[in-house]
Parts: structure tokens; sequence; C-alpha cells
């Protein structure tokens, strides 16, 4: 709950608790709670603003309104004095339950917030949308329709720290209907998140503090979208890299365009047990859509780093805020904001899931990404790795994932799927990351976590962790260390010292370094 929210419903609890004791029952009490209680819910409206799960605190606030109105009535006095003393005991209760669901409900649906951010640099950000004219967009029935996608920015600047924050969700109930939709829930229940606000601040200017710096790629995972592991990706920023988030029309509950256009989660795999769907979908779309933008990152900054040749997509590009996506001029406005301080020599990827998937790949075949990390991604794509990846790579996953037991036999029903064909399926995968830590690699497996645990999903809810006995904030505070000193050591070339690069075994991890 936020600030205000909790001092609600400490105010409107106390009122609850004042009007049901004989001796404070007065109108002189009441028009005091009343007051109280009204002065608190205007400024909680008024600067935080007002959501539906606060509706019974709200309807609190009304109760010492409700108590003067009776004192105010003399029938009703005397018929109140004839109620009998159980039915007075009845409605005490159910006061108390109204009370405790009333606090409970905000609590568990919050509008959550990120912890701060640890690095020196505060954190811009801008969302283009950028056209691959050498590709068709996928699921369209208009053949001249070209590859178009969203290609959020986050990066280093000095702006002032009382601007404006970006929100979490660009279109609230777009992506509510979107998301409740896709995971057969009712839209309500994500109506906070319209509340919930980032660090980073809208098209802030780029951070003098450098000429240039390192570049991180992120791509999100299947149903995901850019914004998917903010938790992790604003912290990268702050850290002083430039971190550029892919969202992959078709794989995102819901890509909303400039013009207004909204393409849909299409399920291009994912519904049955089939390791070469995933294999096509990777090799198709997603891959093709992280090497398009490292050629649009290259055209940006004006030179290519001579590690690979590849001819540059033409783009059109549209510039604006987070909050906003208003047409710009192309990709000169990115060229502006950033030309000449993007250090294409040194760039990395971060996958999640799917978007895991696609850094494993585009590692295994194109030299200007020179570190990467996969959090809990099958290795799915056409090429393999039987002696590892040859770079800096990292897999980081959860104990819950590639497991036996990790779908039930009722999931499994589901799909049609029996469980020798899970096992088989699982298996498959299990092989192909064999070998992912050879060459002094990294394979980070996190304990009481799930795949979830790589997004921001599990701050939706305390319920979402309470129900598997996850720590959410625990698991994303060793992401983000591990994520950090690794790119720290291969791409900044910095003399890491932390324990975090270290083969160790920890209560909460357990790393393995390969040789």
């Amino acid at each position: 709950m936020r600030s205000l929210e909790m001092l609600l419903a400490v105010v409107n609890l106390a009122v609850l608790a004042l009007m049901l004791w004989k001796k404070t029952r007065s109108i002189g009490w009441a028009a005091v709670g009343f007051s109280g209680s009204a002065a608190v819910l205007s400024a909680h409206a008024w600067l935080e603003g007002a959501r539906w799960e606060m509706i019974p605190l709200y309807a609190l606030t009304l109760l010492p309104a409700g108590v003067m109105l009776r004192r105010m009535s003399a029938r009703k006095e005397r018929e109140a004095k004839k109620r009998r003393l159980g039915f007075r005991l009845l409605i005490g209760a159910a006061a108390l339950l109204y009370g405790t669901a009333a606090v409970l409900l905000p609590v568990v649906l919050p509008v959550f917030k990120f912890v701060p951010l640890e690095g020196p640099y505060r954190v811009g950000t801008v969302t283009y949308a950028w056209t691959d004219e050498s590709r068709p967009q996928v699921h369209t029935q208009e053949a001249a329709k070209r590859r178009e996608m969203l290609v959020q920015f986050w990066y280093p600047t000095d702006g002032s720290a009382s601007a404006q924050a970006a929100p979490y969700i660009t279109h609230p109930r777009i992506f509510a209907e979107a998301f409740a939709g896709n995971e057969g829930v009712p839209p309500l229940l994500f109506d906070s998140m319209r509340l919930v606000r980032t660090h980073s601040q809208p098209a802030a200017p780029l951070s003098a503090a450098k000429r240039d710096y390192p570049v991180v790629i992120y791509s999100h995972g299947n149903r995901g979208w850019s914004g998917q592991s903010t938790f992790l990706t604003e912290q990268l920023a702050s850290q002083g890299y430039i971190v550029v988030g892919i969202e992959h029309a078709g794989g995102t509950h819901a890509t909303v365009f400039p013009d207004g256009e909204v393409m849909p989660f299409y399920a291009d795999a994912g519904q049955k047990l089939d390791n070469g769907a995933f294999d096509r979908l990777a090799d198709e779309v997603w891959v093709p859509d992280v090497k398009f933008v490292l050629d649009q990152l290259e055209t940006i900054e004006g030179r290519n780093n001579g590690d690979t040749k590849p001819e540059p997509g033409s783009a059109a590009a549209k510039n604006g805020s987070p909050g906003s996506l208003e047409a710009g001029s192309g990709i000169a406005e990115a060229a502006e904001r950033f030309g000449g301080r993007l250090d294409t020599k040194r760039m990395g990827i971060v996958g999640y899931s799917m978007g895991g998937a696609a850094a494993v790949q585009a590692l295994l075949s194109d030299d200007r990404l020179k570190a990467g990390i996969d959090m809990d991604g099958g290795f799915y794509g056409s090429l393999r790795a039987p002696n590892g990846i040859g770079r800096p790579f990292m897999l980081i996953s959860a104990d819950r994932t590639f497991r036996p037991d990790s779908m039930s036999d009722e999931a499994l029903a589901q799909i049609g799927a029996s469980r020798s064909e899970y096992d088989e399926t699982v298996g498959e995968l299990l092989k192909r990351q064999a070998q992912a830590a050879a060459g002094g690699n990294y394979v980070l497996t996190l304990k009481n976590t799930d795949h979830t645990s790589f997004s921001d999903a599990p701050l939706y809810s305390p319920l979402l962790s309470a129900a598997s006995g996850l720590d959410a904030r625990g698991a994303h505070e060793v992401i983000r260390v591990y994520t950090e000193a690794f790119f720290d050591k291969y791409l900044k070339g910095a003399k890491v010292e932390l324990p975090a690069l270290e083969a160790r075994t920890e209560g909460d991890y357990k790393l393995i370094q390969g040789q």
C-alpha cells in the first residue's frame, strides 16, 4: 500500500473502533472521525490517485456520517435501544470483517514500487517504432506491410531528481484487457498498474559524464514486452549502460504503435510440447529482430565496428516518450540523441525466456555481441553449442523450471500431452544446455524461484510469491548483482572483485564455472 493509503486505513479502522465503542458513539466523535477520514481521503485521491481496490476503505469514510444521521433521529435511537445484544455483536463482527477486507484488498493488489536505483546515474527513457523494410510483418494479410516493432531505450541521464517518472504501463487499459485475456483472469485485477511509476524520466537528455556508453540489448519473454524486467533494465542504465529493449510485436500481450494500431499476441508456439515450433520462432522472428536492431544502432552511431559487415536494413522510425509515442522525424531523432554516444564495440545482450533463446542464438551468430546472459530460456533455435558458446556467457536458471515435475498431470492433460512426451521434451532442452558453462562460462541456479522470477510479475501481488514460497525481491537482487558484475567485467573491462563471479555455493543460489 502507498503512504496515504496506509494512513487512510489506520484512520478509518480507528474511526470504526470508536463507532463500535458505546462511549464514543456520539455526534461529536462521529464529526471528528468523518472530518479526519475525509481529509486523508481527499489528499490520497489528489496526490496518489484513486483505485477500485480501495472502495471498501473509501466506504468506511461514510461510517461516521451514518452515525451522525442516526443520532439525529430520535426514532432510530429508540429502535436502536431495543435491539438485542446478540444482534449488536453480529453487526460489530461484520464491521470488523469488512474493515479487515478493506485493508487486505489494496495490499493483495498493490501499487508496487521498484527498489531505488543502485547506480550513480539517474535514468532516462524513450521509445521508438522502427520498421525493417527487408522483412514482412508477421501475421498480416497485407503483403506490402513491413516488420515493425517498438524499441525502448533506458540510459544514464543528469536530469533533475524532481522530474516526473514514466509510467510502468503506457496503455494500461489495453494492457489489462490483453494480459487478462491471455492469462484467463479478470482485467480488473490489473487496474492498479496504471498508477505504477518507474524511476525513468521520459525523453531526458543523455548524461554528459562520459563520451559514450556500452550497450546492452534486452529481449523479453513470449507474451512479455520491452518493460517486462524493468527491475533489471533500469538498474543497468543507472550503472552506466544504454539498455535497448526490443518489443517483439506479435510475441507480446499487446503492442500499441504510435498510429494507434494494436497488434495482439499470436501463439506461434507454446500451446503444445514442440521444441521445433520454438526453434522456428527464434530463427524466423526473434533473432532477426535482434540483428535488425544491432544494424540500426550502428547506423545511429555512424560507424561500423569492423567485426561483421551486415547489410543494415533500411529503417523508418518514429520518436516519442513512453507516455505518448508521438511521431517524430525518423531515425535522425534517435541519432540526434544517441549518435556518437553508443559504444558499439562493447555490446552485450540479456534475454528472458524466449528472449534468452534469442540471446544464445545471436551470440552464436553475430560477433558484434561480446557477451550475453540467458535468463531461464531454453536453447531454442537451429544453432547448437556442443562445445559451449565461445564467448563470455552466463545461464541463470530457476530451480523449478526445467524439472520433471514442473508441469502437473492436469496441466499436461490440458495440452493433450503425456508425461513421457514432457520428459522427452525437457530432456532435449537439458541436453542443449549441457555445455553452457564450457570455456570458463557460468551457470547460476537460483533456489526457490520459478520462471516468473526473472520478470516484474511477482511484484504484481504478494500472493503470487506467497503461494509458491518465492522471495521476489531477493531473487531480483541476486539477478541484478550477477548481471551487473558480469557486464562490468566483460563489457567495461572492470576488475570485478565481487564474489558474484567466483564459482561457489551460497544459501540461495549455486554458481558453477566451467573449464
